[in-house]
């Protein structure tokens, strides 16, 4: 392990927090918050410290082999997260580290959950972190500094693959540089449609900005305690469902679509699967409620689409508690939380692709069954894929499952019940965020254990880095030379 080239794109991530930190203190100023001096310390201290360290490496920056890419990308998670969570308890806000790099974490990863009582109280500039967080976890820091790591000399599609969700990034460029540079125009061009449209409908820009973050990095991260529910706006509503939609897409497609390609949207497996799978349950989810009493309506329609595309996306906005519609919407939510959007996409989860090549493995496997000499082959966009490509994500599901079961077991030994203790693991290898308390659904966690935390922490990062990158970082095997 090249130490001396970990340590300069170590600097370079100090300096890219310290950055984005200091974009919050404009609304800390403005709205007179009184954090303006921890965010601006804090902000300074990183930027100095990740000068110095690459100005000591930086010599050594051309030294990057994909080990220490793979290294950078688990690492520069807790990077973040350690800066970031400083300034909460500088203001005092949160008290301890644990629930400081809790709620960081979350943010990073785009998972929503918190240990906060009451997001409204958070003072103004920290509230904005908590929201930029959301939007840089998104498309994931590693992709976001593709376009500067080039300049430091560092080959960048290693940590492009160990960062991007789904089996198989689609390349948009030859050029890493240039691939990151158009990933990043879409992402932030659809995010400031997103805001202006939200201004329209009523939302302060600080508002709209946060709330657009929260949907385009799929983290539903809000400003307000009862989330937009707070509005009480149909615009809204919809408008967020559409946009969530969008963010749930590959960004590739995205970009291709914006160029024209429209056929794209019914000509790409994975993306009729995705639509597919949204009509289906939200008319499972319309018809259930409709036999349990609800009145057919406008709104009923657009809040079952609403909270199966949030839920879906692994966004996780909230207008009504779902778990009131009953027993088996709640079961049908938890279900969802396993299947993310798309590969490619801000979306966490196993990913669509995922669940649809799995889908066709099985089949195959039963007409293999019926005709021993048959060969059939499983294909997705008219394509084979390779065995290897089909085991990798058979070992991907064994290794979630795996994953959910561990961690729910240890929940239940610091004293969840095996219901809240499901709905937690769940909500944080998917990076949904939403879990189950009690009788009904919450995204806040600040009555779980120390040890608990920690464990969901583990599992956030766990999710959002696909299980290979962090497993592969805590084998022996990835030490040795």
């Amino acid at each position: 392990m090249n130490y001396r080239a970990i340590g300069a794109v170590c600097g370079f991530l100090f300096m890219f927090c310290g950055v984005a930190m200091s974009i919050s203190l404009p609304f800390s100023i403005y709205y007179q918050s009184g954090d303006g001096g921890a965010i601006g310390v804090t902000a300074l201290a990183s930027f100095l410290v990740g000068l110095v360290l690459y100005r000591l490496f930086r010599q050594h920056r051309h030294d990057m082999k994909i080990r220490e890419g793979v290294f950078v990308v688990g690492i520069g998670w807790i990077i973040l997260s350690t800066i970031g969570a400083i300034p909460f308890m500088l203001v005092g806000v949160i008290d301890n580290f644990t629930d400081a790099f809790f709620e960081m974490i979350s943010g990073f990863t785009t998972t929503s959950a918190t240990i906060l009582d009451s997001i409204e109280e958070l003072p103004h500039g920290l509230l904005f972190w908590r929201s930029i967080a959301h939007w840089i976890g998104g498309m994931g820091m590693i992709v976001l500094s593709l376009a500067i790591l080039p300049m430091l000399g560092v080959g960048g599609m290693q940590m492009y693959h160990a960062e991007v969700p789904g089996p198989t990034p689609d390349k948009l460029s030859p050029r890493i540089k240039q691939t990151a540079a158009l990933l990043w125009s879409v992402y932030a061009a659809i995010s400031g449609v997103l805001t202006v449209l939200l201004m329209f409908g009523g939302m302060n820009l600080f508002d709209a900005l946060s709330h657009t973050f929260g949907t385009m990095g799929t983290g539903g991260c809000s400003t307000r305690d009862a989330g937009l529910a707070y509005y009480n706006s149909e615009y809204i509503n919809v408008l967020v469902t559409v946009f969530m939609i969008i963010a749930g897409m590959n960004i590739a497609v995205q970009f291709r679509i914006l160029r024209g390609e429209i056929s794209l949207l019914w000509t790409g497996s994975e993306i009729r699967f995705y639509f597919g799978l949204i009509l289906t349950v939200s008319v499972i989810v319309i018809i259930y409620r409709m036999f349990s009493g609800a009145v057919l309506t406008g709104t009923v329609i657009s809040d079952s689409v609403f909270h199966v595309v949030s839920i879906g996306t692994t966004t996780a906005f909230v207008n009504s508690d779902f778990s009131a519609w009953g027993p088996m919407m709640v079961f049908v939510f938890f279900l969802l939380m396993f299947t993310g959007a798309c590969a490619g996409s801000t979306s966490g989860a196993m990913k669509s692709v995922r669940i649809l090549v799995l889908f066709k493995a099985a089949f195959a496997e039963i007409k293999r069954l019926v005709h021993p000499h048959a060969v059939v082959p499983v294909r997705l966009n008219k394509r084979a894929l390779p065995p290897e490509i089909i085991g990798r994500i058979f070992a991907f599901f064994v290794i979630y499952l795996t994953s959910f079961v561990v961690a729910s077991f240890v929940m239940m030994l610091v004293g969840l019940s095996m219901y809240d203790a499901f709905g937690a693991v769940a909500a944080m290898l998917g990076n949904t965020g939403l879990g189950f308390a009690g009788d009904s659904i919450s995204s806040e966690y600040g009555h779980i254990p120390v040890l608990g935390k920690w464990v969901l922490a583990f599992c956030m990062v766990l999710g959002r880095l696909e299980f290979f990158t962090l497993l592969l970082i805590l084998s022996p095997t990835f030490w040795k030379n």
